[in-house]
């Protein structure tokens, strides 16, 4: 596929970058009008950082608990900066996009806009990151755009396709594909097929092809955390009318009738969940529940710690992709992962009750099981909400694990977090 603006041919080994690469650090000259570099905040960031989520993001990273202290504070600062500002990650304007440079986290920006480039340049100067810009149009929006459209014929035409994104970094198309298509090739009516170079061949971009397990997004019958059969997220609030309802949110798809405990073990007491409403269609996996007559919530979650609570925002946070999350799943427990794309679209059976699903929800690295469903995802060593967990794949033999979640954004009408 041709690039818009350039005419450069995007061919498999991806976006063929002419433009000039400019490497700032965090010294540069600050852009007139913008605020003061406070030198403490960095460090003050990372002093307020929980111990657990410390180690948790470190183990994950493979990286030393003091390194880990320093990237999850970088992350947050740069995830705080996006939401306070009218600026979405990979839309018209810019691909942005968090990556491991010489060692070190750097933000990346890919955009002709200068508005876009000065705030993030600010942003990234505050966090104490570098900043790589490349002054190229944004590819994210244009080739999710195409990909979409060939959904269908995609699902259709590549057997065990899960779901596919484009690489922010690379602009290539990736398919999650069960099996070892990638490996050794797969049998089609006995004859052999290429995945990536079918998917070239249907949609004009350039593709590359993962391996994956199966995926879905069903929901555990037995004990765990919070729910009999899924897990709580966040807590929230829903306005219907003059009333006002306390509850919390969970995955549509985990349906009516739930019954919550007051523990992550999924122990002793227990009340029936009050179903409000919801939003289950291409874009969304996301339903909210009342809490019993006489309980109320707070704004408080189950995050690193089983035991300690931690504080959540009321404003929902959108993670860029390379940016660590975390979630705590019935199942699973407590997992963090990076952030692969904020525009993925899941192909497994069902996944949008019956829709076609969109290239809004957000894929990430983090293992998953059944009973995981409707989990909080956060911005890791924050309480910055992001998500909703709604399925992904367990792997085969512990390669190709991943989670998808229901950005806050799409959230039932009506409903806020606490």
């Amino acid at each position: 596929m041709k690039n818009p603006k350039e005419g450069n041919t995007i061919g498999r080994r991806g976006l063929a970058t002419t433009a000039a690469v400019v490497l700032f650090y965090a010294v540069l000259t600050p852009t007139p009008g913008a605020a003061a570099l406070d030198p403490d905040q960095l460090s003050q960031a990372v002093s307020a950082l929980d111990e657990e989520m410390v180690l948790g993001y470190a183990e994950s990273a493979g990286v030393s608990a003091d390194t880990a202290r320093v990237r999850m504070a970088q992350e947050g600062m740069i995830v705080r900066a996006l939401a306070a500002s009218e600026l979405e990650a990979n839309d018209a304007k810019a691909d942005v996009w968090i990556a491991e440079d010489g060692g070190e986290l750097a933000l990346h920006v890919r955009s002709v806009d200068p508005t876009s480039v000065t705030f993030l340049r600010d942003a990234a100067r505050d966090a104490a990151m570098p900043l790589v810009t490349e002054a190229h149009t944004p590819v994210v929006a244009a080739r999710t755009a195409v990909a979409s459209k060939k959904a269908a014929e995609l699902s259709a035409q590549i057997p065990g396709l899960n779901g596919f994104f484009i690489d922010v970094a690379t602009g290539n198309l990736v398919l999650d594909v069960v099996g070892t298509a990638k490996i050794t090739g797969s049998k089609t009516g006995g004859r052999a097929y290429d995945p990536a170079g079918l998917a070239e061949q249907i949609t004009g971009l350039a593709a590359v092809a993962n391996v994956v397990g199966p995926a879905g997004d069903t929901a555990a019958v037995n004990g765990g955390v919070a729910l009999a059969n899924c897990t709580v997220g966040f807590t929230a609030t829903y306005k219907s009318g003059s009333t006002t309802y306390q509850g919390f949110l969970t995955a549509a798809h985990c349906q009516t009738g739930l019954t919550y405990f007051y523990n992550t073990a999924g122990t002793g007491s227990s009340k029936a969940a009050i179903y409000k409403t919801r939003r289950w269609d291409s874009g969304s996996d996301i339903a909210f529940h009342a809490v019993a007559s006489g309980d109320t919530v707070t704004n408080k979650f189950f995050g690193a710690s089983s035991t300690t609570t931690t504080t959540q925002s009321n404003i929902p946070s959108t993670a860029l992709v390379g940016a660590c999350v975390c979630k705590r799943g019935k199942a699973s427990g407590y997992t963090c992962g990076s952030v692969q794309s904020i525009a993925y679209t899941p192909t497994w059976d069902n996944a949008c009750n019956g829709q076609a699903c969109s290239a809004v929800f957000t894929k990430n690295a983090q293992p998953r099981q059944g009973g995981d469903s409707g989990a909080p995802v956060w911005v890791s060593g924050t309480g910055n909400p992001v998500g909703i967990h709604k399925g992904g794949s367990s792997g085969v033999l512990g390669i190709g694990a991943y989670s998808v979640y229901s950005i806050l954004g799409l959230r039932p009408s009506g409903t806020s977090l606490k």
